[in-house]
């Protein structure tokens, strides 16, 4: 009896932990394609100013298909303080050029306030005391801005019109379909994308972003998140797929078992029936990245060129400065891969 009663608390256990761990994963999943629909590359040589962005957004809305720009580019931590309260505080800079909800989202006011600025809550606690700090005003030296927004920050971080600064500094550019933004004037890029939304619909974006660069003479690298993305969401496919197995294993195990010719028929037909379906629903589900397919599968210097490109990829992403939106991107791809390999280790003491 305390043996029964042993196994019946640790099938529950596990139950509640693969559960658990599985909804966390496909949450983080979910996170991270809200932003498949937006590419960024990062520019070769010398940076843009403002006013060059500026000529390339205008002469882009005047195309049949435009598309939403952002040029932006990150400095050291600038020395920010308020006059009314005294407090001091340091953070990154952010120029942006453009439609800056596209590295941080909430922000679109910027383009419309001259002076402005958006502040991270942490920044605007040190400062004002408070998180919530519209309409103040902060210093950096003698330059004033007033506040038009705050917003949640894995760094400290204050976002700038790129006219502020001394110097050229955009040496990124994110882009977006203008289709996915239009139909409001105050958007948000997070909300658009959806878990259903396959990562690999961002292979199309990639190659405007690549024409982009071709139609306005500019050269650079795209951060391209499609494998990881891909890998994250075949990665929440291996929990159901261990269920299935575990299904198919109880009815190969039944028809073993029983001794009447008609009951191990019904078995066999069940176990083959659900084999063919399982098949086909993972064959649907699985992700695979068209630039993961080779041309002719006798090219055999296709998958040591396809990893090379991958490390160079990944060393971009990481050695390359990165706005709010790929580093949340990033984590939260790393955060349901993690989740998703303990939800299989329950899964797994679970089936066997």
């Amino acid at each position: 009896m305390t043996n029964i009663t042993g196994k019946i608390c640790r099938t529950i256990l596990l139950l509640a932990a693969a559960a658990c761990c599985y909804l966390l994963a496909a949450h983080h999943y979910a996170q991270a394609l809200s932003s498949v629909g937006v590419v960024t590359a990062k520019l070769e040589g010398t940076a843009l100013s403002a006013r060059e962005a500026q000529e390339i957004c205008t002469r882009e809305q005047e195309q049949e298909t435009p598309l939403y720009l952002c040029f932006w580019g990150e400095r050291q931590e600038l020395q920010l303080f308020c006059r009314e309260t005294g407090g001091r505080a340091q953070a990154g800079a952010l120029y942006v050029e453009g439609s800056p909800e596209l590295v941080i989202p909430g922000t679109g006011l910027l383009s419309w306030n001259e002076g402005g600025c958006f502040a991270d809550t942490q920044t605007a606690q040190r400062l004002f005391g408070m998180s919530r700090a519209v309409g103040q005003t902060l210093w950096c030296g003698e330059q004033s801005y007033r506040i038009c927004g705050t917003f949640e920050s894995l760094n400290r971080l204050i976002v700038l019109p790129a006219g502020q600064a001394a110097e050229p500094v955009l040496d990124m550019v994110s882009v977006m379909e203008a289709e996915t933004a239009r139909g409001s004037a105050e958007w948000s890029v997070i909300g658009h994308g959806s878990a259903a939304q396959s990562v690999t619909a961002a292979g199309k974006v990639r190659e405007d972003a690549e024409q982009l660069l071709l139609r306005y003479g500019l050269t650079g690298d795209c951060m391209d998140f499609l494998f990881f993305g891909a890998f994250a969401g075949d990665l929440l496919l291996l929990l159901p797929a261990l269920l299935c197995v575990s299904i198919l294993r109880v009815l190969w195990r039944c028809r073993r078992e029983t001794e009447k010719i008609l009951q191990k028929m019904i078995f066999l037909l069940l176990f083959l029936g659900l084999a063919v379906i399982f098949w086909r629903l993972f064959a649907a589900l699985v992700q695979i990245p068209g630039d993961m397919i080779p041309a002719r599968w006798s090219d055999f210097s296709f998958w040591p060129q396809w990893w090379n490109g991958q490390k160079q990829n990944l060393l971009r992403i990481l050695g390359g400065a990165q706005g709010e939106m790929q580093l949340e991107m990033l984590w939260n791809l790393l955060l349901s891969c993690f989740w998703s390999l303990l939800s299989v280790a329950a899964g797994a003491g679970l089936a066997f």
